[in-house]
């Protein structure tokens, strides 16, 4: 597996190829900052990856869908963080093709009125269901603790998003389609050593075709307050439905990717609750030894090189053992704040995360994804193997001050989505 670098002034990738590589598969990331901004901004974005696969050129939505099916490729669009992400991959006998429509989607979308409303009521439709999406919810409650409406995490209710999609129109669609694909962009494809060139080439031309001026000028991620200093506080969503109360405990970081505390801190989170798996200590706590949930974990999020970001356990209990499921969280929290990391959670989880990295590196996708996510970042490949270096570099004493300092039980946020009526006033006084 080998790695190419390619720079010019209007977008940066990275190549991963295999000399026989039979597979063929494309991420191009655009950050996108518009002229219509809010909650206008928030329900176009929401619209527009469907309203993109819904047809171009002289093709319907049906007859662009079926080109690519017959392929045997995929396509798809997500729109997240003001991050739209347009990924494709086919055998690399259907290259030329998947490449021809992905070009003509990018140049002429349709953006049909028909399509247009149709999006509308499935979108509508989403967000009526997502009112009853507890875990969904109980992420957006804290993240709407941690960050105030103009910056890009916040999460405009569901509701509201109902009403401003109503006004959404193809002329804003275009605009906003416009303007995104002036903005940098991101990518990452795996390909075969002889099909490396024609693959960057075919993006670089793409580029090109769709950018009629190169006069915009985006600050990526842009948002007036990167770190916004919590009180201590607790939000609840009522979702009478559901039997569970979807937990998300977690607290804003002051910090972005290139300082050298975030490394020891998510080396020390791992350690409380590393995502996926059974290795934290929370998994053996409130897990295995009281019998309090089945899974619990803790990650940061949307952190990068230029975004400071939040950490969050993400768990769940039944009404009747919340409040001793939160207290045991919040233990463990405090006792590996206070005590820190042992020795021998030091040398194990050395092991798990290099055998991660390992593992992750057998897998042609997963090496995709993995780049892919560090560019949007911000990293080069001098970056990501900086990164790795200080990772296998931390020493357990730099784990334990980073947990002190920055696991601050005075400023956590606990949010809570489910039938949580029962447990208001127990919950409430947790603030």
């Amino acid at each position: 597996m080998k790695f190419q670098e390619y720079t010019n002034e209007r977008s940066r990738g990275i190549s991963i190829t295999r000399e026989n590589e039979r597979t063929f598969s494309v991420h191009i990331s655009m950050s996108y900052s518009q002229s219509v901004k809010g909650m206008r901004c928030e329900a176009i974005a929401f619209l527009y990856a469907q309203a993109l696969l819904s047809g171009c050129g002289t093709y319907s939505r049906a007859e662009f869908l079926d080109a690519i099916n017959l392929l045997g490729a995929s396509i798809s669009i997500s729109v997240s963080n003001q991050v739209v992400t347009i990924s494709f991959s086919s055998l690399d006998t259907h290259q030329a093709k998947l490449q021809s429509l992905v070009q003509t989607m990018l140049q002429s979308p349709s953006f049909a009125q028909s399509e247009i409303t149709r999006i509308k009521e499935l979108k509508t439709n989403e967000l009526l269901e997502s009112k009853e999406d507890a875990k969904l919810q109980s992420i957006e409650a804290l993240e709407n603790a941690l960050f105030t409406e103009n910056d890009y995490r916040y999460n405009f209710n569901s509701d509201e998003l109902i009403t401003e999609i109503t006004h959404v129109d193809k002329k804003q669609l275009q605009q906003f389609h416009a303007e995104t694909l002036r903005t940098p962009w991101t990518f990452t494809f795996v390909a075969s050593t002889k099909n490396a060139k024609k693959t960057a080439d075919f993006i670089a031309t793409t580029q090109k075709l769709c950018t009629k001026t190169n006069t915009v000028d985006v600050d990526t991620h842009a948002h007036t307050e990167p770190y916004v200093l919590c009180k201590k506080g607790v939000s609840l969503v009522s979702i009478p439905s559901k039997q569970n109360i979807e937990i998300n405990i977690g607290a804003s970081l002051p910090f972005t990717q290139d300082e050298s505390d975030y490394y020891a801190f998510v080396f020390g989170l791992n350690v409380l609750g590393k995502w996926g798996g059974f290795a934290g200590r929370l998994m053996s706590t409130v897990r295995e030894k009281e019998g309090l949930t089945y899974g619990i974990y803790a990650k940061t999020e949307t952190t990068s090189r230029i975004s400071a970001g939040y950490w969050r356990i993400m768990t769940f209990f039944a009404p009747d053992k919340v409040m001793r499921g939160i207290a045991s969280t919040l233990r463990e929290i405090e006792l590996i704040k206070t005590k820190g990391i042992t020795q021998t959670e030091f040398d194990r989880f050395k092991t798990i995360l290099e055998t991660g990295e390992i593992m992750r590196g057998d897998s042609l996708q997963s090496t995709l994804q993995y780049h892919h996510g560090l560019q949007t970042s911000g990293f080069d490949l001098e970056g990501i193997e900086n990164r790795k270096k200080r990772m296998h570099s931390l020493t357990r004493s730099e784990i334990n001050a980073a947990l002190k300092k920055y696991l601050d039980t005075s400023k956590l946020v606990i949010a809570c989505a489910g039938p949580t009526a029962s447990k208001a006033k127990e919950l409430n006084a947790l603030k």
